[in-house]
Order: structure tokens, then C-alpha cells, then sequence
């Protein structure tokens, strides 16, 4: 059971972590924000994803998505 929902945990993470990277892809570089800038913060996404489940938006992806 432990490895079912292991597994199921893991399957969601990285279900979130594609739509995030998307999001990331498409935000930064119509914002003109660097190759490195992105990659920094999808490791950024990557370690809050891992360590909660889930991340939290900056304030300029947020006002980028309200748009």
C-alpha cells in the first residue's frame, strides 16, 4: 500500500511539474527572461514541489497569468 501511494504521489508531482514547466516555458520567454533564469526556476518548482506537493507562483508569474 505504501508504494501504491508512493507512486501515486510521485505520478502527481511530475503531472504538476509538466504543467509548471509549460507555464515557466511560455511566461519567461515572452517576458524575455534568460535560458538560465528559467532552468533556475524550474529547479526552484522542482525542490518545493518535491519537499510540499505543490509551489507557489512569484508575484510577476502571477500577474503574468491573470493576463
Amino acid at each position: 500500500m505504501v508504494t501504491i501511494e508512493s507512486d501515486k504521489l510521485r505520478q502527481q508531482d511530475e503531472q504538476l511539474m509538466t504543467k509548471a514547466k509549460q507555464f515557466i516555458m511560455a511566461s519567461y520567454r515572452e517576458l524575455g527572461k534568460s535560458e538560465q533564469e528559467m532552468r533556475r526556476r524550474l529547479n526552484e518548482i522542482r525542490w518545493e514541489v518535491e519537499q510540499t506537493g505543490t509551489y507557489r507562483h512569484t508575484y510577476e508569474e502571477l500577474s503574468y497569468g491573470a493576463k
